[in-house]
């Protein structure tokens, strides 16, 4: 005959749940990142900070993480998102390397217009599918 719960001795109801509780916020404890102070003094970035920085932006340099413990993660990235400022060197090249930022629009416009005249005068086959 099985007792019902309420009298059931407390080990077997509360200490499998203690112990389940005891396990969860273990768990939990052991997942946040504890907080280590390097030799300059700043406290060390924990994963999630670095994961974070790397989805940010263009990778992590000294001049990204610098700011990022200056303001934390909430003021940089609001920081970020009012704009304002300018991209990398790098990214800027590259962008202002393509013709299309140049162009004039009516220009574009004319251009797009006579490309797709000529695929549309295309006969079918190999040559419409190289255009």
């Amino acid at each position: 005959m099985r007792l019902p719960l309420s009298f059931r001795p407390w080990r077997y109801v509360i200490a499998p749940g203690m112990a389940c509780l005891f396990a969860a916020t273990t768990a939990v404890a052991a997942s946040a990142a504890p907080l280590v102070v390097t030799a300059t003094g700043s406290p060390a970035l924990s994963r999630s900070d670095i994961a974070w920085l790397r989805r940010d932006g263009f990778g992590l340099d000294s001049a990204t993480l610098a700011r990022y413990r200056q303001l934390g993660r909430r003021h940089f990235l609001d920081e970020q998102l009012t704009g304002g400022d300018s991209l990398p060197p790098q990214v800027a090249a590259q962008i202002d390397a393509f013709p299309v930022v140049s162009t004039p629009l009516p220009a574009l416009l004319i251009d797009y217009r006579d490309h797709f005249k000529q695929y549309k005068n295309t006969p079918a086959g190999p040559a419409k599918d190289a255009a």
